[in-house]
């Protein structure tokens, strides 16, 4: 039997395809048919585990896969024995139907289906497992070659990506729609008591004055005419003390003046004479900004709060809507969090305030310790023979010495922390999470940000002596990009160049590698083409030929297990090329140096 299977190429564009796929239910039968396929199976089906259970989401062959979402325990399909034991081992396990008879002889999968081939295997995220991949074979035996089981490693890692993206957008998306529905929700709950309420005011009838600090009249409502001392044509524009006897005026404009200053509503009790007959009012002075306030006959400060927090509440509904609208569109832009930049972050931040704290204090400890040292020596010269005892503890305490030590320790101490907050702002400036927009930059200073960033790399170690950085920048003007995606791509060149180097001083003695020392340089420059040209290179130890076409291919690594993803440079050539219509290109001599020649457009005008 002839198996079928998807060549390389062909696979790597479906890969690429099931990476850019969000949907969940269209891209675990996606996945499941491509593994199918690539491996030359007959069959397969796909187990996750979801929500505390395990659930077989996906089953079927090459032509057709069908979605489900049935409980394991309720699925007979498979050997359960079998996925018991990867599930427990967490290893792959490849049968042919000897072995099948061997291992797994009480399994009544096998004895009723006897498959010739079969191969199950953990499903892995972070070191955590999250699945089993079903694949079976009935009719050839060893249809699972070791060519073949080379690609689970790419399939595992693909599926586990995607599937995290796919959660992710689905999360977001529940939770947009069901911030949507509450906004929708307040906002008309919001109309219908705006509604409420205007119907309200407008069959009050009792006085309602707006007024300044001074107490003087800005406006009345028209339903108020027949309950006011005076007119309102004749006491808009004037004060409480142009319009009521001085006591009465004097009682208006303190609580008028108590209520914007506490912000409080002021409870009121005065009477008037209007029309010769005496009415009393129960007010309320309740503050309207920061230099009015209302005064109702009738307590409706309730009312006039609650608008206002009503209308508080909207704007905050909107404002976190636009949030969320703007951290959707960041998520779906970036793809992937920088994880990275945010530990740099939250680092500095962390830094910054307790250095800032022992900074700004050390001008004080220096001056206080001045002061001392100043009336201990005016001491001396008053009292220069003190008592034998005083004597002997100041030649003890080595006086002399102290004081001159105590200035040094200080301005050791003050450029300690110089540099810390120096570096503090390197980490701050190189994680760049407020920098999301396309904006003009200094790429020398991404570049220093991320050398200060990788020190600890670059100094002496036990084994080699320092790696020597050479930089020659050129006349750069400011370069419109993505400042943090351009500082991840010079992070992840800068940390290649290491590794390379580092590579090939293995071997070699401490006094070869400073009899042939490890380099790395950095040159910039501005082309004629209005564009700025990067130069990052090293004496490590090369890159062969038959390996450079591939170097920007996702997952490519030559890295030993564990130390790379060999997804760098992958991600470096999309920011480059895709989101900033550049180019990056490489130069190499095995065994000698590695160059890789970035290019990008001065603006967005001059791609």
């Amino acid at each position: 039997m002839t198996l079928v299977s998807i060549p390389q190429d062909e696979m790597s564009a479906e890969l690429y395809q099931l990476s850019r796929e969000i949907e969940l239910e269209k891209l675990l039968t996606t996945f499941l048919q491509i593994a199918i396929a690539s491996m030359g199976a007959q069959i397969g089906c796909l187990i996750l585990y979801q929500d505390t259970q395990w659930l077989v989401v996906a089953q079927g062959d090459i032509k057709q896969i069908q979605s489900l979402e049935i409980p394991l325990e309720q699925y007979q399909e498979i050997p359960e024995i079998l996925i018991d034991t990867v599930v427990r081992t967490q290893q792959m396990v490849v049968l042919d139907k000897f072995s099948q008879t061997v291992k797994f002889a009480g399994d009544r999968y096998f004895t009723t289906h006897q498959p010739q081939s079969v191969l199950c295997t953990p499903i892995t995220q972070q070191e955590q497992l999250i699945g089993i991949l079903y694949l079976e074979n009935k009719s050839l035996q060893n249809a699972f070659t070791s060519d073949r089981l080379q690609l689970i490693p790419l399939l595992n890692a693909q599926i586990a990506i995607s599937l995290k993206n796919a959660q992710l957008y689905c999360q977001l998306t529940a939770y947009s729609r069901n911030l949507a529905q509450k906004v929708v929700a307040r906002t008309e709950e919001s109309e219908q008591k705006s509604k409420q309420l205007l119907a309200l005011f407008n069959a009050i009838e009792d006085v309602i004055i707006v007024t300044d600090v001074d107490g003087r009249y800005l406006q009345v409502a028209p339903s108020s005419a027949p309950l006011l001392y005076k007119p309102p044509t004749t006491i808009i524009g004037k004060t409480t003390h142009e319009i009521f006897p001085p006591e009465m005026a004097d009682y208006f404009v303190k609580n008028i003046q108590q209520a914007i200053a506490t912000k409080k509503a002021q409870k009121i009790e005065y009477s008037l004479l209007i029309s010769d007959r005496e009415i009393w009012f129960d007010a309320s002075v309740a503050c309207m900004g920061e230099d009015k306030v209302v005064i109702v006959a009738r307590d409706i400060s309730d009312r006039k709060q609650m608008e206002n927090q009503l209308r508080e509440q909207k704007g905050n509904l909107e404002t976190t809507l636009q949030k969320l609208q703007r951290t959707q569109t960041q998520l779906i832009q970036s793809e992937k969090m920088s994880a990275l930049g945010q530990l740099v972050a939250g680092v500095a931040h962390e830094i910054n305030n307790p250095i800032n704290f022992i900074h700004g204090n050390l001008n004080y400890i220096h001056q206080h310790t001045q002061d001392l040292l100043h009336i201990l020596s005016a001491y001396q010269s008053h009292y220069p023979h003190p008592p034998a005892s005083l004597q002997l503890e100041l030649e003890e305490l080595e006086f002399s010495f102290l004081s001159e030590d105590l200035h040094n320790i200080l301005k050791s101490m003050k450029i300690g922390s110089e540099r810390i907050r120096q570096i503090v702002l390197s980490l701050r400036n190189f994680s760049r999470l407020d920098e999301s927009e396309y904006k003009a930059v200094n790429l020398h200073e991404g570049i220093d940000n991320t050398l200060m960033m990788l020190q600890v790399r670059l100094k002496a170690q036990a084994e080699r002596p320092e790696i020597a950085v050479f930089k020659e920048y050129g006349d750069l003007p400011l370069v419109e990009c993505y400042a943090k995606e351009i500082n991840q791509v010079f992070l992840n060149m800068i940390v290649n160049a290491i590794d390379a180097v580092e590579e090939s001083n293995q071997g070699r003695s401490f006094a070869e590698i400073i009899n042939n020392p490890s380099r790395i340089w950095i040159r910039t420059a501005k082309t004629e083409e209005n564009q700025v040209q990067i130069i990052i290179g090293d004496n490590g130890i090369g890159i062969p030929e038959q390996l450079r076409s591939r170097l920007f291919d996702p997952f490519f690594t030559t890295k030993p297990v564990g130390k790379g993803t060999g997804l760098g440079l992958s991600i470096s050539y999309q920011v480059i090329t895709d989101k900033h219509g550049g180019s990056i290109h490489v130069h190499s001599t095995p065994c000698q140096s590695t160059e890789f020649i970035i290019t990008l457009p001065i603006s967005r005008t001059s791609k």
